[in-house]
């Protein structure tokens, strides 16, 4: 869908799509403009449930002036209809704002990734995610020698450590 020199909102808006039996959703629309636009120049994604008031995405839904080429999405949308509105302005016959391939899809359910043996730093990992994977975690010992706060630090301290000083305590 293309608008050009529209003087006035532009306003598309998609019929109701049901969603009751495949939500959550994700919906993405692709856009672009191309011109020289001002700041009063905009296209703005919305989506509606079940017929309820209409809410920005949360990414990339308000754009205005010159941005090129994006992607406006919102995740986990939940209901049993979906509308989804697009509103666009500019004024000039070399502006443009372009809107196209407006994908729902069902956000499916991803369990967490495992390590196999959290004590070997060679064990495997299944359930990985597509794409790039990040993990986070804690270190605490069992002896008393470290907590997550200094793990990286000379306050942890080694079980050997721990025991000489037990050692040293004890007389032994």
């Amino acid at each position: 869908m293309v608008g050009r020199d529209l003087d006035a909102e532009a306003v598309w808006r998609s019929s109701s799509i049901p969603i009751a039996s495949v939500s959550p959703v994700k919906v993405s629309v692709n856009l672009q403009e191309t011109g020289t636009l001002e700041n009063d120049d905009y296209i703005r994604v919305y989506y509606s449930i079940d017929g309820g008031p209409e809410t920005f995405f949360t990414t990339n839904g308000n754009l205005n002036d010159d941005f090129g080429n994006l992607t406006a999405s919102v995740t986990n949308l939940s209901g049993n209809n979906l509308r989804i509105i697009i509103r666009c302005r500019n004024n000039r016959s070399t502006e443009y704002h372009y809107f196209d391939d407006i994908v729902v899809r069902q956000v499916m359910a991803q369990t967490e990734p495992t390590i196999t043996t959290i004590t070997s730093p060679t064990s495997t990992v299944s359930g990985l995610w597509q794409g790039d994977n990040q993990f986070r975690w804690s270190v605490f010992s069992t002896h008393g020698g470290c907590d997550s706060a200094s793990a990286g630090s000379s306050k942890c301290r080694t079980a050997t450590d721990i025991l000489r000083n037990q050692q040293y305590r004890d007389g032994r």
